[in-house]
């Protein structure tokens, strides 16, 4: 199915799914949603109609071990040649302190839905700063590889979650230098906790969104924001990035749709449009957290997510004047 502006579908997707990720390769969807016991990969050439979508169970943890426990917000991505899925667990003592991200090595070639995967441990993250991590993404860029991902650093008297970058110097390991990309200093990121999380990567030609959601996950307040740097400059510098210091896309009351964030970007199959596919609640806190989708417009080169649709209204046009992606 080509989705398009008059494309009509119901949210939310699934009844259950948090963490959602999805992309477009060769004639298919492959989507990763957080499955807390296992890693599985879901294929359909209709995200709108997950219900009806393959799947493949590609890791099962052991009851022991440092990856037993709470398998939270998988992504796939292909890199040089080789298919990966990078997600985070914790240890079978199931302390907080000890959430790391991990690494799962797949097949090569065009096809990652076969049955070729294996655990390959955790991602090796700069000396020194083995701590807390979670929500790794990859941005590739002017020929390099970066890593995204969130950890609780010292601030304000308490470890809250900034959100940092490092090289990815190969598909395990990342470089000696960690550089923090966005601190918890804005109002709106502060509801219940003091937390940026949830890095993905959008690119609008020459420039690179970095979306992240904001505040505690469990808050109706849970919203997602932007970090903007421009392509082909040093990603590595904290000054080519600009906070862009609001919220766009946070709940609507009005139409029941609660805590939006978490959000992956994904190209329809023309690749002429980009849509969000996020995940909200119908209630303002708990669970649970389902799948949904949204069109992503440009306006004045900024993008433009409007505001969350009813879960039973067919998905139009965000509100206001902007530019489609060609």
């Amino acid at each position: 199915m080509m989705m398009s502006a008059s494309s009509h579908f119901t949210n939310p997707l699934l009844p259950l799914g948090p963490d959602p990720y999805a992309i477009w390769h060769e004639g298919f969807y492959y989507v990763m949603l957080t499955e807390q016991t296992r890693i599985a990969l879901l294929r359909t050439p209709d995200i709108t109609n997950l219900r009806q979508a393959e799947r493949l169970v590609l890791y099962t943890p052991p009851q022991q071990g440092p990856a037993a426990l709470d398998l939270w917000a998988p992504e796939l991505h292909l890199l040089h040649g080789r298919w990966y899925v990078y997600f985070t667990a914790v240890d079978e003592s199931g302390q907080d302190v000890n959430r790391r991200i991990f690494v799962l090595t797949g097949p090569p070639g065009s096809d990652p839905f076969l049955p070729e995967w294996r655990f390959s441990g955790q991602l090796q993250l700069p000396p020194g700063k083995d701590r807390y991590a979670i929500d790794g993404t990859v941005l590739q860029d002017a020929g390099r590889d970066y890593f995204v991902w969130s950890s609780k650093l010292n601030y304000c008297g308490g470890f809250w979650q900034h959100l940092l970058i490092a090289e990815l110097i190969d598909p395990y390991r990342l470089g000696e230098q960690e550089v923090i990309l966005s601190r918890p200093d804005e109002p709106w990121e502060n509801h219940d906790q003091p937390t940026n999380e949830g890095p993905q990567i959008l690119k609008h030609h020459a420039t690179l969104w970095i979306s992240y959601s904001g505040s505690a996950y469990w808050s109706e307040h849970y919203a997602i924001g932007f970090l903007q740097a421009q392509s082909e400059t040093d990603l590595m510098n904290p000054a080519s990035w600009k906070k862009m210091g609001r919220p766009y896309f946070k709940q609507n009351p009005t139409t029941q749709v609660y805590g939006p964030g978490h959000g992956s970007f994904v190209k329809s199959p023309d690749g002429r449009e980009d849509w969000l596919f996020y995940h909200a609640r119908d209630i303002p806190r708990g669970e649970p957290r389902s799948p949904r989708l949204q069109k992503l417009l440009w306006k004045d080169g900024e993008p433009d997510l409007g505001s969350p649709a009813a879960n039973t209204t067919l998905l139009e046009k965000p509100s206001g004047t902007a530019e489609t992606e060609i």
